[in-house]
């Protein structure tokens, strides 16, 4: 099918990445029982393994997409040496509901070099088998054992309303939509909506053909809320065959709020953020007519965070401008780090007020890295997640980092401690040294005030090993943009992988895992503005230019003085982005992980999808990982996706796609977003 292609807005350029860095699953697990086993139906001597190295090509398998992951089993003795011809029993437990299967026989043998390998492979028949879950793998020889929990995500459901703010006879329309990790409806699922308690609030409807659901409430039913506020959920419900249901609630709220004029109340103490379960008083001025409306009486608080006092009676009453007004103070105290409403309650009138929680002190610490194998001499982040005892991340807190063990010999760590950002993450680099290791040869820990690692956990510490690579993954993206050819909201980007060996032999038939991480995203908006660069004009004199263009990062000209304009905001994020794809050469659809194979160059080229609107609002990670001669071998890309030129009015500044960050536009925190 033919595409129309586009020029770039951006000045992005054809690039070729090549990362000689490795990483990628997989650890030695020791159960301290290294003897041979002897099968009861078998008088011969069974061959066992006294420790089990099992790598994955992927942590996660996508919900509803053809896909699978490769698993490959090393049989070793205590200490590293490979056990030749040792018998392996791979299982995936409840197999029959699981959803998966395996490309081999359960009961294996490892080959001369203690490998055997088998590939998991999902089974989508069904609609139960298009919603979130996790396979459970279990990995036996003789003695020792290992399970591996495969998480299969990316089905989720979005809820909508045509409005919030209900007036008196407006009814809202709320839209619940229901797509598995590839895209595909949920289609024939029972949705529902459900208030904050869990109650369901509406009639159940089946999901038609595009996964959707809309709903209807109307102002009455608001009003007569509690607080005239109603918060739902969508909630989606599937039966599967062994009478198990499987539900998914949405992860935001729609909140509706029936609109009730009143004056009698207003909030006369700051909302500064306060920490969580730290006392704060909230003081709202009463209003009246008369003494008597206030004298005796009292406010009613309430809120969806936490604790206030419910009732609390009006004091220090006087007269201010003729009228007769009092004081009623709550105390509040916020349970977990979010946004607080609040409300104050006198008679028929209600207020309702945002209360910022910030969090606690550091109770839950976990370590990981970008790698978990690299090569001699290479350097792989380490990353720190600090979070308070409700799971809330901790910003601005130090983390102290220390190597504890490292058999390659000059392995370092570039600096002790390191401060949480926004998202309660500390980072550091770590060096590997000279020599090579055996499997968790490195043990990095990190430790932040009387913050524990949550059980369970293979391991508090975080363990690398130090191995030369076997592979190099290039990257090489085009400059050109083309709109999807099925659905004009959509742009899909050119990329082409390759693979060779350490030689520069291509790797052909190799298969290479393609994932898609969002890094961050960001808000805000895109300007037409007077533009000013400080460039030479053609008489030879140095002078600031002003130039038409759209831009959120530019130069204006004050009393004969530059300043610089920022319109945008970059914030962290480990969420998963539901507009971005992997497509194949034909455009389908294969999530945001898939596995491809390389042809006899060793190459193989792909798509990325995403949609127009969030252009340059999203900072992208592209990894690729594949396994050569029993070793890891990783790259990653970063990119933000771009706009194409011929979609951008760059004449009169009217139009282009990605004009407002469909995150928002309020630059002024990361919390608060779409």
């Amino acid at each position: 099918m033919n595409k129309k292609q586009f020029t770039l807005k951006l000045s992005a350029v054809a690039v070729s990445i090549l990362l000689a860095s490795c990483g990628g699953g997989g650890g030695y697990f020791d159960t301290n029982s290294g003897s041979s086993n002897t099968d009861n139906t078998n008088t011969s001597t069974q061959v066992s393994a006294e420790l089990l190295s099992v790598g994955q090509s992927k942590s996660s398998l996508n919900a509803g997409g053809q896909d699978s992951l490769d698993l490959t089993i090393r049989t070793l003795d205590k200490t590293g040496g490979i056990i030749p011809k040792a018998n392996v029993k791979i299982e995936i437990k409840d197999a029959e509901n699981s959803g998966a299967s395996l490309s081999t026989k359960s009961n294996l043998v490892s080959d001369e070099n203690g490998l055997t390998k088998t590939t998991l492979s999902l089974v989508n028949t069904t609609l139960n088998q298009q919603m979130n879950r996790t396979i459970t793998v279990v990995v036996t020889s003789g003695q020792t054992k290992q399970e591996l929990a495969i998480p299969v995500n990316g089905t989720a459901i979005t809820i909508s309303s045509d409005m919030n703010l209900l007036e008196e006879g407006a009814t809202a329309n709320i839209t619940l939509i229901g797509l598995d990790a590839v895209g595909k409806p949920l289609s024939g699922a029972k949705a529902s909506l459900v208030d904050a308690s869990g109650k369901t609030v509406s009639d159940v409807i089946s999901t038609d053909l595009n996964g959707r659901a809309i709903f209807k409430v109307p102002y009455a039913t608001v009003l007569n809320s509690t607080n005239h506020k109603l918060s739902l959920l969508g909630k989606l419900t599937v039966e599967g065959s062994n009478q198990t249901v499987t539900n998914i609630l949405t992860t935001d709220a729609v909140v509706l709020t029936a609109n009730v004029a009143n004056n009698a109340l207003q909030l006369t103490s700051n909302t500064n953020p306060v920490g969580v379960d730290i006392p704060k008083l909230l003081t709202f001025k009463v209003s009246a007519a008369t003494q008597a409306e206030l004298s005796g009486k009292t406010v009613k608080f309430a809120t969806t965070n936490g604790t206030v006092t419910p009732q609390v009676a009006i004091t220090n009453i006087r007269q201010e401008n003729g009228m007769w007004v009092g004081d009623a103070t709550t105390t509040f105290s916020g349970a977990v780090a979010s946004i607080a409403t609040i409300s104050a309650t006198f008679g028929t009138n209600v207020i309702y007020v945002a209360q910022r929680v910030s969090p606690g002190l550091p109770a839950m610490i976990s370590i990981q890295s970008e790698s978990s194998v690299l090569a001699p001499g290479a350097n792989t982040k380490v990353i720190a997640l600090v979070k308070d005892k409700n799971g809330s991340p901790i910003p601005d807190t130090e983390v102290s980092f220390n190597i504890i063990k490292d058999t390659s010999s000059t392995g370092q760590i570039s600096q002790p401690t390191a401060i949480t950002d926004s998202a309660g993450r500390a980072t550091v680099i770590y060096t590997a040294g000279a020599a090579q290791t055996l499997g968790g040869g490195v043990e990095i820990n990190a430790s932040a005030g009387d913050a524990k690692v949550q059980e369970p956990v293979y391991s508090p510490t975080l363990k690398l090993t130090v191995a030369t690579q076997s592979a190099y993954i290039t990257i090489s993206q085009n400059h050109l943009v083309a709109t999807d050819p099925d659905n004009n909201t959509y742009y899909n980007k050119d990329f082409s992988a390759s693979v060779v060996d350490t030689a520069g032999n291509p790797i052909p038939n190799q298969k290479i895992s393609i994932s898609l991480e969002l890094v961050s995203f960001m808000k805000g908006k895109f300007n037409w503005v007077r533009d000013y660069t400080y460039a030479q004009t053609s008489d030879g004199m140095w002078s600031w230019l002003g130039i038409w263009r759209w831009s959120r990062d530019y130069t204006i000209y004050e009393n004969n003085l530059p300043k610089r304009i920022t319109t945008f905001v970059e914030c962290p994020s480990n969420e998963y982005a539901s507009n971005l794809a992997i497509l194949s050469v034909n455009n389908a659809p294969l999530g945001t992980k898939a596995t491809f194979i390389t042809d006899s160059q060793g190459k193989f080229d792909f798509k990325v999808r995403y949609g127009k609107n969030y252009s340059n609002w999203l900072r992208v990670n592209l990894n690729a990982s594949t396994t050569v001669s029993t070793k890891d071998n990783t790259m990653a890309l970063s990119f933000v996706p771009p706009v194409a030129a011929a979609d951008v009015d760059d004449t009169d500044g009217k139009w282009r796609p990605d004009q407002t960050s469909p995150f928002g536009t309020d630059i002024s925190t990361c919390s608060n977003y779409k």
